[in-house]
C-alpha cells in the first residue's frame, strides 16, 4: 500500500486538485479499485478499473459481480489520470466535484452508479483513511540517524495492527490488506503521540 501510494500519490494530487476532491479520497479509490496496485489490469494503467463498454478493451473478470467485462486501456498512469478527470466531469459523477470528505465523495459516485459493490461507500471511505495514513509518514532527515535526534536519547516506536473489516455480499466479513499504526513514544522527541503508517 505504501508504495502505491509514493508511485501515484502525486498523480492524485494533481488530479484532487483540478477536480477540487479530496487527494485520499482519489488514491482510496484507486487503491480499492486495484487492490493497491496488486490487481491492475496488465498493460492498462487502469487504476479505477474503468469499463470500456465498446467492447474493444482487454477482458477481464469482475472479482465482484464474477462478470467478464472490458476495461480501457491507456498508455501511461497520466492519460489514466486525464480520462479520470473526464468521467467526474460526467453529470452523474458531478456531485463528487467540490466534497470536502471521503465519506461524501464516495456517496456521490456510488449515487452517481460507479460502482455495484452496496457497500462501497464504506470501504471507500476505510481505504481513503488507509491513504491518509501512508500519506503522512515524514521521513527522518537526510543522514540523521535516529539515535542522534533528542540529544542521544532516541525513541520507542511500537507496532499495531489497523484492522479493517465489511461485510461481504454473502455476510461474511472481508478483510482488505492491512497496515500497520507506528505508535510513536509521547517521551521521544517526536512528541505527543505522533501516529503514521510505516
Amino acid at each position: 500500500m505504501k508504495a502505491f501510494v509514493e508511485k501515484y500519490g502525486p498523480l492524485a494530487e494533481k488530479v484532487a486538485k483540478e477536480k477540487n476532491v479530496p487527494v485520499d479520497a482519489v488514491l482510496g479509490q484507486w487503491g480499492l479499485e486495484t487492490g493497491w496496485g496488486k490487481s491492475i489490469i496488465p498493460g492498462t494503467n487502469n487504476l479505477g478499473n474503468i469499463k470500456d463498454f465498446s467492447g474493444a478493451g482487454p477482458k477481464a473478470k469482475d472479482n465482484m459481480t464474477g462478470s467478464v467485462d472490458s476495461y480501457r486501456a491507456y498508455d501511461t498512469p497520466d492519460a489514466f489520470g486525464e480520462d479520470f478527470k473526464k468521467l467526474l466531469d460526467k453529470k452523474r459523477f458531478a456531485g463528487a466535484q467540490g466534497t470536502s470528505n471521503a465519506r461524501d465523495y464516495f456517496s456521490a459516485l456510488k449515487k452517481g452508479g460507479y460502482a455495484e459493490d452496496s457497500n462501497y461507500v464504506n470501504s471507500g471511505v476505510a481505504a481513503a483513511a488507509m491513504a491518509a495514513r501512508a500519506r503522512s509518514v515524514t521521513p527522518m532527515p537526510e543522514g540523521v540517524k535516529p539515535s542522534e535526534v533528542g540529544g542521544g536519547r532516541g525513541m520507542s516506536v511500537s507496532f499495531e495492527p489497523l484492522i479493517v473489516k465489511y461485510p461481504g455480499k454473502d455476510g461474511r466479513q472481508i478483510m482488505p490488506d492491512q497496515a500497520i499504526n507506528t505508535i510513536v513514544n509521547p517521551a521521544s522527541p517526536y512528541g505527543r503521540g505522533a501516529t503514521g503508517a510505516p
